[in-house]
């Protein structure tokens, strides 16, 4: 599924956090860019099938829409949550919105929880390989330009 198409599927999820604005101005939104995909579907779908092969693991493939309010914060206003295609009967999506009672709310916080474990299992090894590489090359590129001057 592509942005374009999510952000339609989720354009009721938008009417909860925007409220006062009329349908005219979420349009507007939408159009200034100012609802955000963090998107790491792509990255865990092709894992999913061994992470869940494993005894008491449970992972998901997410998405997640910000929207950006006049404060300049990011709000999270929807979350899906993806698993493999199990059968034909088996329910391999869910969008989960912002709560409106207290089990829509344990969802909604579990929901999140998901998404930032994907955060950090992306955001992590990236990090970790931009120090520990940038390092290594600017020092090694400084050693030999040092040794070798042109």
């Amino acid at each position: 599924m592509d942005h374009r198409n999510f952000v339609k599927l989720l354009g009721c999820c938008i009417m909860p956090c925007c409220a006062a604005m009329t349908k005219a101005e979420r349009g507007k939104a939408i159009d200034e860019n100012k609802l955000l995909i963090v998107d790491y579907h792509d990255a865990y779908l092709p894992f999913l099938d061994k992470i869940n092969a494993l005894d008491g693991r449970k992972a998901y493939a997410t998405r997640t829409i910000y929207f950006l309010n006049p404060q300049g914060t990011l709000k999270p206003i929807a979350i899906e949550l993806a698993l493999l295609p199990g059968g034909p009967s088996s329910q391999t999506r869910r969008v989960v919105t912002l709560p409106v009672d207290a089990t829509s709310n344990w969802i909604w916080q579990l929901a999140k929880a998901r998404v930032s474990s994907n955060d950090a299992g992306i955001h992590q090894p990236l990090a970790m390989n931009s120090r520990l590489y940038g390092t290594i090359y600017t020092v090694c590129a400084s050693a030999y330009e040092a040794m070798h001057p042109i």
